[in-house]
């Protein structure tokens, strides 16, 4: 195995003296940040939202505020820049009781959208709202979705603060493997959980899902430990306790689901359709599936990550560096649009 740098070798042991800070001394937005708010709504099913939401608010310090709170006092934000997180109806009504610019910010790539069955729709109110000037502008955070869509819309990638979660140390669990996500069909849910039934490993998911996966899983005998979402220091203790996540999915923008699991000091297997694959041959080699409805693929990877500590801790330390990496790039491109729009 490739010998990593020292103090990825640091990280893994969470000390906090070193845990990296993502360097923003080149990223200084505009004096009036604090006149600009990102908004999305009080609902656990939008946590991918929230998510990226916090992670803009921890590094450009845009405040993100929960929908319903702006409602109760609309006259607090009559005059900030404020950009929605997704489209819903009730951001209607924001507009219509606020004065200064309206933008939204949309997550899903293409085939997400036809995926969930209505998203596309969502793409062509906003289009005709654009072109009315109801609102005034539209980013996205898929680059090849802004790439298919300008001049309509502009490109502010997810971001990543790249700063190691504090997790209370405790011993991994040997043979377990995480499918912590909110479902959706994109996330590939069937072919992962039979790629763990292929490893013969303990599987912790999310309640969420289908009743008729859960009853696969019973049939096949995999083994599952169900949980409701719960507050991120719990889920982050999960996280961390796991051998393994995995997050083999047909869609992302970016998938937070890796980034947290990272960030707990787990590794996770990835797809080859989200913006951290192909950042990293090391980490690619190790974690990244190219055959996503193939669970013997999967499994054949993930059995040598559970087998192997020294592969574990090589695919963590990759794996940082792999989020640093396109942290960089998004930073960069973040720091030019809030420049432009001076928010």
């Amino acid at each position: 195995m490739t010998k990593l740098p020292s103090i990825i070798r640091k990280a893994l042991k969470f000390p906090p003296t070193i845990q990296k800070e993502i360097n923003i001394s080149n990223l200084e937005v505009n004096s009036n940040t604090n006149k600009t708010i990102l908004i999305g709504p009080h609902d656990p099913s939008f946590a991918g939202i929230h998510s990226a939401a916090s992670h803009v608010e921890s590094i450009f310090s845009v405040p993100y505020v929960y929908l319903e709170d702006v409602l109760k006092n609309p006259s607090v934000y009559k005059d900030s820049n404020i950009i929605f997180e997704g489209w819903i109806p009730p951001y209607q009504k924001v507009i219509n009781c606020t004065g200064g610019r309206h933008f939204v910010r949309y997550q899903s790539p293409l085939t997400q959208m036809e995926l969930s069955g209505k998203e596309l729709d969502q793409i062509l109110f906003l289009k005709s709202a654009k072109d009315a000037k109801k609102i005034d502008g539209v980013f996205v955070t898929s680059e090849s979705l802004f790439r298919s869509l300008q001049p309509f819309a502009e490109w502010w990638p997810n971001a990543i603060n790249t700063k190691l979660f504090q997790v209370k140390k405790s011993t991994k669990e040997d043979n377990t493997v995480g499918l912590l996500m909110t479902y959706s069909p994109r996330k590939n849910l069937a072919s992962n959980l039979f790629a763990a039934r292929l490893m013969g490993t303990k599987v912790f998911c999310n309640d969420n899902i289908p009743l008729v996966l859960k009853q696969l899983a019973k049939q096949f005998s995999i083994t599952v430990s169900y949980s409701p979402r719960t507050d991120d220091i719990v889920y982050r203790e999960l996280l961390s306790r796991l051998i393994l996540n995995m997050q083999v999915t047909l869609s992302e923008s970016l998938n937070y689901g890796i980034v947290d699991s990272m960030l707990s000091g787990t590794p996770s297997l990835i797809g080859p359709n989200t913006p951290l694959a192909n950042l990293s041959k090391s980490y690619d080699s190790l974690c990244k599936i190219n055959t996503v409805d193939n669970p013997i693929e999967i499994a054949r990877k993930g059995r040598t990550l559970l087998k192997s500590k020294v592969c574990q801790e090589d695919a963590l330390g990759f794996g940082l560096e792999m989020l640093e990496t396109y942290s960089q790039r998004a930073n960069e491109v973040t720091n030019a649009l809030i420049e432009r729009w001076k928010f």
